[in-house]
């Protein structure tokens, strides 16, 4: 009976401890595989580490340029999301999170570790995104979400009535450095029928240097190419320009390098 109660006293040990470093609470939305597509581009994410005010903070996976990430239900219709997450424990003090990619079939470019707060982009048809958790070196919790990539979809011009972004956003210009022109992308969220919007680019000292956008526009994610000219059709010269954009209270900008 002692040798008995001992064993289950270790394993009761083990398993508390084994709980106790459950740092990754899982991943939204809950889908056993996520689509993810880019236009004339491979998809392009941006990972970043985002602290929240209650118990847990995410690791978040925001599409970058030109890039969607949906869900297909059963019945056929399809859920999109300007974001998706792990949901981790408030630790960043003490553990340490690394992302992994990791190809269908495995080869010398598999894993492929994805930076923090840059843009990645992938050429792999079916792949994982693993997350990883350590404390002092060692890996104490992992999570895995599949993704199925496409290339070569005409997102802005075929999905982008579905698309209804929760959050206004200006996205950084693409490409950036440019020459001779660029694209803007910018979200508009439901609840502002028909605002008033403007996108105007204006130089390092302040001045106006091209109003893009000046009109009411419905929720969605737009678009807009900069030609690098100014109000007169000017072309202007290499430098920084700031892009602005402006609706209701919101206020938002980007930087962008005009080099030729």
């Amino acid at each position: 009976m002692n040798l008995i109660f001992v064993w289950k006293a270790f394993l009761l040990a083990v398993f508390s401890s084994t709980i106790a470093q459950a740092q990754i609470a899982g991943f939204y939305p809950h889908a056993d595989t996520l689509n993810i597509a880019g236009g004339c581009t491979p998809p392009i994410i941006y990972a970043s580490i985002s602290e929240a005010p209650a118990d847990f903070d995410t690791i978040k996976i925001s599409p970058g340029w030109n890039t969607h990430i949906w869900i297909r239900h059963s019945i056929g219709n399809e859920e999109y999301f300007d974001k998706v997450y792990f949901l981790v424990k408030d630790s960043l003090e003490s553990y340490t999170y690394k992302l992994w990619l990791i190809h269908e079939t495995p080869n010398l470019n598999s894993p492929i570790c994805v930076p923090f707060d840059s843009t990645f982009e992938f050429w792999a048809r079916v792949f994982d995104l693993k997350l990883k958790v350590f404390k002092e070196n060692a890996c104490i919790d992992s999570l895995v979400q599949n993704f199925i990539a496409i290339i070569g979809v005409g997102l802005m011009s075929e999905r982008q009535s579905k698309v209804i972004p929760r959050f206004y956003k200006l996205w950084q210009n693409f490409p950036n450095p440019f020459n001779p022109a660029t694209e803007i992308r910018y979200n508009l969220p439901a609840g502002g029928s028909n605002r008033l919007v403007s996108l105007i680019v204006y130089d390092v000292l302040g001045r106006q240097v091209k109003a893009l956008i000046e009109e009411r526009q419905p929720a969605g994610m737009h678009k807009i190419i900069w030609d690098g000219t100014d109000m007169l059709g000017k072309r202007v010269p290499s430098g920084v320009y700031i892009s602005i954009l402006r609706t209701g209270d919101f206020t938002m900008s980007r930087k962008m390098i005009l080099m030729k």
